[in-house]
């Protein structure tokens, strides 16, 4: 489960920068951007949980 957060995390971050190389950051993308940034933290946050 530890494993597949950490690829959560790298896949939000991927898509996050596919996004900003595409559209850049635009009045249209914030939204994206902050449920992106959202979904990386949930799961970071539970991670560490894991991982401690």
């Amino acid at each position: 489960m530890q494993r597949q957060l950490l690829e959560l995390m790298d896949d939000v971050t991927a898509t996050e920068f596919a996004i900003f190389e595409r559209f850049g950051e635009a009045q249209e993308t914030i939204d994206y951007f902050a449920q992106l940034q959202n979904a990386r933290e949930r799961a970071d946050s539970y991670e560490s949980r894991l991982h401690n």
